[in-house]
């Protein structure tokens, strides 16, 4: 479980710097660029992606970003990802947020732009004090 993770974005040395940022994973910046770039990614609803594609889409336009923090952001918001409830955004009972639920995992190696008429409710829910993701009916 990932509970105390840090992550290191690399920015451009400026004079005295290592040109290295250490970060929580919520770092607004750096969470805001990576989902900027899911976003831009899913132009087109129906077009299948792999982490990869959409890693080397979001890298093109925001290079600055850390191959590590995008594969986190991608996980993040995918709504059917299980690991998902291990950030604090998703360590509570909630339904659909447009900001944050922008995958859908349709298998191992292949996502797509989350549609919940499609796909169908992913909500977090509190079952006996642990959350998870469930497909609600």
């Amino acid at each position: 479980m990932i509970n105390n993770f840090f992550i290191y974005a690399h920015y451009p040395k400026s004079p005295g710097s290592l040109g290295v940022k250490v970060a929580g994973f919520f770092d607004e910046e750096i969470r805001d660029i990576c989902l900027a770039g899911l976003e831009k990614c899913l132009d087109y609803p129906d077009c299948e992606f792999t982490k990869d594609e959409i890693k080397n889409l979001v890298k093109a336009k925001y290079p600055e970003v850390n191959l590590l923090t995008l594969e986190q952001n991608i996980y993040f918001c995918t709504v059917n990802n299980i690991g998902r409830v291990n950030w604090s955004y998703n360590k509570k009972e909630r339904e659909y947020d447009s900001k944050y639920d922008l995958l859908f995992r349709i298998n191992d190696k292949i996502l797509e732009k989350y549609n919940p008429l499609k796909h169908g409710k992913w909500p977090i829910v509190n079952i006996n004090g642990k959350f998870i993701v469930k497909k609600m009916p």
